[in-house]
């Protein structure tokens, strides 16, 4: 039995670009006095862990999920705004019980599995020098900048802020460029039991081969990410050994895009 219980599904589904609806208010949360003190507390404590160990944090700014709706064949998400320090703290508030599920910043966050064309999965270990999911199994992710995706080259471009993200992380993380993608969908929306970080979860497929994903991978901006990417077989039967060997090792979000995979072509039957 998989230990899917790491997260929970907030909607499942195939969403194209059209079917991905972003609203957004822009608005920030307000905290109690004595939250925001918790949370300057936590951030600058993990600061100083970071500086120690070398890892990468910084306060940049996010979306946050205020509300979701699935219906009709439409995911319509409605979008304030935080950032990494009210993310890390009520993150970090909320695991010693000093705040509310409530009042966590919900910064979103984005997840996809990688396939190649000749049906492998790329997957990657996280190395020791990034802030969370440390050594833990993953897949391509990153939190979308609001000030990237909302600029007005972006808005010109015509493409849906979150799939254009996704694209951007899988290029800084693979060195694979969106004319190498051959398709891309969102397939659903999670939030992790542990910190309450929600996450979209998306499929994508590529033109290459698993050589020469693994090629890319070597050159890419962001490799030091990841300890080590390798790939595993996308059929039924080896990627459901895999995952009844492994499954504990991943992160929730990484855990569940393999899981909404399987799912989709039929593999196993339950989220």
């Amino acid at each position: 039995m998989l230990a899917t219980d790491v997260y929970e599904v907030l909607a499942e589904g195939l969403f194209s670009p059209l079917q991905l609806k972003l609203h957004i208010l822009g608005e920030r949360c307000t905290y109690s006095e004595a939250l925001e003190q918790t949370i300057e507390g936590e951030w600058t404590r993990a600061v100083g862990e970071a500086e120690k160990t070398g890892r990468l944090l910084f306060n940049g700014k996010l979306f946050r999920l205020l509300r979701y709706e699935a219906r009709s064949s439409m995911l319509n998400l409605l979008l304030g705004e935080t950032d990494y320090r009210e993310l890390i703290g009520t993150s970090r508030a909320l695991c010693a019980g000093l705040c509310t599920e409530e009042e966590l910043a919900k910064g979103l966050a984005l997840s996809s599995t990688i396939l190649t064309k000749d049906g492998f999965l790329l997957l990657g270990r996280r190395s020791q020098k990034v802030w969370a999911g440390r050594g833990r199994l993953h897949v391509c992710a990153g939190h979308p900048d609001p000030e990237r995706q909302l600029s007005v080259d972006a808005i010109l471009s015509g493409k849906n802020p979150f799939f254009g993200a996704m694209e951007c992380e899988i290029a800084e993380e693979t060195a694979v460029t969106p004319d190498r993608i051959e398709a891309m969908v969102c397939r659903g929306l999670v939030q992790s039991r542990g910190d309450g970080k929600a996450e979209l979860i998306f499929e994508t497929s590529l033109k290459l081969s698993r050589a020469q994903l693994l090629r890319h991978v070597q050159k890419a901006r962001d490799r030091s990410e990841h300890a080590e990417f390798f790939t595993v077989p996308a059929d039924g039967p080896s990627l459901s050994k895999f995952l009844l060997k492994h499954h504990e090792d991943f992160t929730a979000p990484g855990l569940a895009a393999v899981v909404f995979f399987g799912l989709r072509r039929g593999y196993w039957t339950s989220l």
